[in-house]
């Protein structure tokens, strides 16, 4: 008798509305974290994170996908690290100070 074959998922099981927010906590030791966003706050394991988890620190932003359980609440699922912004260019505006030597003589006199 021939087994059915077994196709990989190519996609998750459920997908979430896309959401932005910055981490604000984690457990390393349990591989958990919670994620602040406008909403509130979501949940994550490790195991969702897309990258090193042990790269995360408090702050980041994040982009991920918000999972709404209503048994567990809610859970962030596919979660990155968003792409930092440029720096504003600096042409044609100097908000520092050019920077001064100053020569500092010290005359001392022994007797």
């Amino acid at each position: 008798m021939p087994r059915p074959s077994r196709a990989a998922a190519s996609k998750p099981l459920y997908s979430g509305t896309l959401t932005n927010g910055r981490i604000k906590l984690l457990v390393r030791g349990q591989g958990t974290g919670i994620i602040s966003t406008s909403s509130g706050d979501v949940f994550f394991h490790k195991s969702d994170f897309r990258g090193t988890f042990l790269d995360l620190a408090v702050g980041d932003r994040v982009v991920f996908e918000l999972l709404d359980d209503s048994i567990s609440g809610p859970r962030g699922q596919n979660v990155r690290l968003a792409h930092a912004r440029k720096a504003r260019s600096s042409i044609g505006r100097s908000r520092s100070r050019p920077t001064r030597r100053v020569r500092l003589v010290v005359l001392a006199s022994f007797p």
